[in-house]
């Protein structure tokens, strides 16, 4: 890996050598200017990806300087350590560390986050599936190669987007239509953007929205054909009475998994003949201590366990505790939690990966229209602040950002140009600040959208 450029340009000599022996030489090569002209000297002979300044450093030039770097230097990152309650103007070229930090890790991991990977948006997603996927990049309107991978069965393929329209796809020994029909069919994997390049022919000449279509049709009818999309697992059920066996045995049957049900005196046969995936256990069918027999379940089987009942005893909200207890759901309330849930986890398509540069809105709408529910971590490097946003079932319940909640703390995420959304599983808010439909909260967040970016 090439070594990351930086040019040290701090007042106090001392910082200037701490920097400079702090910045390994394994990954840095680093260089030490003691004046502004210095800099712009240095800067004229080599090309630095990083400038590490202090305020103190340029004096009563400090925007004079600023104004010149973003000028004649572009493509050299400026990050200046300043006092929080500083005002600086900040823009595409320039990003702020806290003075008063000494957490060195932390500076050299934005340093990285600023020469690497983070200039502009980043996007980490871990649970999207295809329909969605191809939605978030037809919305970007960029000229986008997407690589994609299902590692259980080596199958891959490889999307050209250009316009919001898919114009060449390959699978295998497939092209056009074909290929892009065999590359939604794929179950579970990860998704990268390949360097571009633009395809000899297009091989795809409909429209999207015809495209997508289609592909749903193909996998209807793949299901009625009775070709499995889903690798195979074994289930075991704890629960020879409710409705929820009615429910989960027809949903894991469609899908063509094995889903056993058993009492519990029969499950320590079950766990001696196969090791299932899941098991799902109705803690009613405990007698008065459950932490003897979980004691005895965790000697027995590793894999993870789903609760139910009606009560959640004390003694039960112990185990839950232990990693391998997934969670308690109350019966008869919380059974559509449960077999969403289910479906959610073993039946969705799960594609993990990053995308460049995307529309928060239009990230925000694509989640909304699959009802999905999901917590997204924020994280602005241009202004050094941290955030989150939660959706549940397609709306927005709660959001935060650098001391503003709700519309305020949606309206300062939108207007990031430089950091990471990580989205990751929903996890109940302390509070909700946000109500009415996305739809709404999209267009009120619209006129923000271009206004310039200070400090918070």
């Amino acid at each position: 890996m090439p070594l990351i450029s930086v040019l040290i340009a701090v007042q106090s000599p001392l910082k200037r050598d701490m920097f400079h022996h702090f910045l390994s030489p394994a990954k840095f090569e680093t260089a030490v200017a003691d004046s502004p002209e210095t800099v712009f000297a240095l800067l004229k002979e080599q090309s630095f990806q990083i400038v590490l300044a202090d305020l103190p450093f340029w004096g009563d030039r400090f925007n004079k300087s600023i104004r010149v770097l973003n000028t004649h230097f572009p493509a050299t990152q400026i990050l200046l350590m300043a006092p929080e309650n500083e005002r600086v103007e900040r823009n595409r070229q320039l990003s702020v560390f806290p003075a008063e930090s000494f957490d060195m890790p932390a500076l050299a991991a934005q340093i990285c986050a600023l020469a690497q990977a983070y200039t502009g948006l980043h996007y980490h997603f871990s649970r999207l599936n295809l329909f969605d996927l191809n939605q978030l990049v037809a919305l970007s309107q960029r000229e986008r190669h997407l690589y994609l991978a299902e590692p259980e069965t080596a199958r891959e393929g490889l999307l050209f987007f250009e316009q919001g329209h898919i114009r060449h796809a390959v699978f295998d020994q497939l092209h056009g239509e074909e290929a892009f029909y065999a590359v939604m069919k794929m179950k579970s994997g990860f998704f990268s953007e390949a360097e571009l390049a633009k395809p000899e022919y297009y091989s795809i000449e409909m429209p999207m929205n015809h495209l997508m279509a289609n592909s749903a049709l193909h996998l209807d009818q793949q299901k009625i054909e009775g070709e499995n999309l889903f690798q195979p697992a074994r289930f075991v059920l704890c629960e020879p009475r409710s409705e929820l066996k009615t429910a989960l045995t027809k949903r894991f049957a469609a899908a063509q998994q094995q889903l056993l049900t058993c009492s519990l005196g029969e499950l320590e046969k079950e766990l001696q003949n196969q090791v299932p995936d899941l098991i799902f256990l109705h803690t009613d069918l405990l007698e008065d201590n459950p932490f003897q027999f979980f004691r005895w379940l965790r000697l027995v089987y590793k894999g993870p366990v789903i609760l139910f009942g009606t009560i959640l005893s004390s003694e039960l909200f112990s185990c839950l505790r232990w990693p391998q207890m997934v969670g308690f759901f109350s019966l008869p309330d919380q059974q559509q939690e449960l077999e969403t849930w289910v479906h959610h986890q073993f039946f969705d398509q799960r594609f993990s990966g990053e995308l460049k540069d995307l529309l928060l809105l239009d990230v925000l709408q694509v989640l909304g229209g699959s009802r999905q529910s999901c917590r997204i971590a924020v994280h602005d490097f241009f202004r050094h602040e941290k955030g989150e946003i939660f959706m549940q079932h397609g709306e927005l319940i709660h959001a935060w950002f650098a001391g503003h909640e709700g519309k305020a703390a949606l309206r300062e995420q939108c207007r990031i140009i430089q950091g990471v959304f990580k989205l990751s599983a929903f996890q109940e808010p302390e509070k909700q600040t946000l109500e009415g439909s996305l739809g709404r909260l999209i267009l009120q967040l619209q006129p923000f959208l271009d206004e310039p970016v200070f400090s918070v």
